[in-house]
């Protein structure tokens, strides 16, 4: 089968590899219908290694590049093993999170502050090709009736739950730094929990337009930040700047979630956070719950369809996207699907 493998920096292929297999007892094979591309995965194209091993393999998967990407994935059991509890046939989506179920953090619940963590697609092959191994206890169900490419979104509306947990945004105008895949995410899941308004802001005309279009207050650019001051502020960018624009588009007394990650240090204007008595909090990644919550408001319509328009790609694409996003894609959530038809394909040159 194909497999789109990272091997190092700016090397992205599409291998020939031979499908997974059952290796332990609680592991099941997926059918892919479809995975994501994330933020993530051009972040490790374009600047990695940041989160994928290359010297030794991770000492919870004993995976080291070259790695199959992909975390955002939904299929079809094909093969459980004899503990799986999944029957084959159930029509999943796994959780990226690999956890090892015994330091201080998990003991606690925290997952995705597992002193060892692992991430599907980062730490073990991932989904972007036709069958992918993941642990049982990785594996929620997906109703039936929601669309592969809308069920891909799980798993970014689950960093979204994640991000907003414990946090009370009925009545609030809140601001979202980073209008991509993850910020839409969190401006949908805002909304649907009786935020007064969002306001997006982000460098991209693309991404601005749909956020207007999906029912953004306002879509402002960074340096127009703090033209519109929030009492909540999401960074969801993980750009050099992010932080720094959240800042100023936090009004004072506000609170700041940081959820955007990529390599290297930010730029922090101390005087902004300390005279405008600014609280900043920071969420990474997902748990379970968050899944859940995520499967459920996709399959009720709470979430999923406001801020994304989705295009479905082939491998080929997918690979192009990742080393190279390019205007052809206008700020589009893009779907790598194994079987449905294209619907962009990257004209050739």
């Amino acid at each position: 089968m194909k497999a789109l493998r990272w091997h190092g920096r700016g090397d992205v292929r599409l291998d020939d590899v031979k499908a997974p297999q059952l290796i332990t007892s609680d592991d099941v094979i997926i059918e892919v219908e479809a995975t994501g591309i994330c933020g993530t995965d051009q972040e490790e194209a374009r600047h990695g290694p940041v989160s994928i091993p290359t010297s030794s393999p991770h000492p919870l998967t004993g995976f080291r590049a070259p790695i199959t990407l992909g975390h955002e994935i939904v299929g079809r059991v094909i093969a459980a093993g004899p503990e799986a509890g999944v029957a084959v046939g159930t029509r999943v989506t796994p959780t990226p999170v690999i956890w090892c179920g015994k330091c201080n953090q998990c003991l606690a619940g925290a997952i995705s502050r597992c002193e060892v963590l692992a991430v599907t697609g980062l730490s073990a092959d991932g989904g972007l090709t036709d069958f992918v191994r993941v642990h049982a206890y990785q594996c929620l169900p997906v109703p039936e009736g929601i669309a592969a490419a809308t069920a891909a979104l799980v798993e970014p509306y689950a960093v979204a739950v994640h991000a907003l947990d414990g946090v009370d945004v009925s009545g609030l105008l809140v601001s979202v730094v980073g209008f991509g895949s993850v910020g839409s995410c969190i401006a949908d899941v805002v909304l649907s929990r009786g935020a007064d308004a969002v306001i997006a802001i982000d460098p991209d005309p693309w991404s601005r337009q749909r956020a207007i279009d999906g029912g953004a207050a306002a879509a402002l650019e960074p340096d127009q930040a703090r033209s519109m001051r929030a009492s909540l502020v999401i960074e969801a960018s993980g750009a050099e700047r992010g932080l720094a624009t959240a800042l100023l588009a936090a009004e004072s007394g506000g609170a700041i979630v940081v959820v955007g990650l990529r390599g290297g240090e930010v730029p922090i204007p101390l005087p902004t956070l300390v005279f405008g008595e600014l609280t900043i909090r920071a969420r990474v990644g997902h748990d379970v719950e968050a899944m859940k919550q995520s499967v459920a408001g996709i399959a009720s319509g709470s979430f999923g369809t406001r801020f994304h328009e989705i295009d479905v790609v082939d491998l080929e694409t997918a690979r192009s996207y990742i080393l190279d996003q390019t205007s052809d894609r206008r700020g589009k959530k893009i779907v790598f699907s194994p079987r449905a038809e294209p619907t962009f394909r990257k004209p050739r040159r």
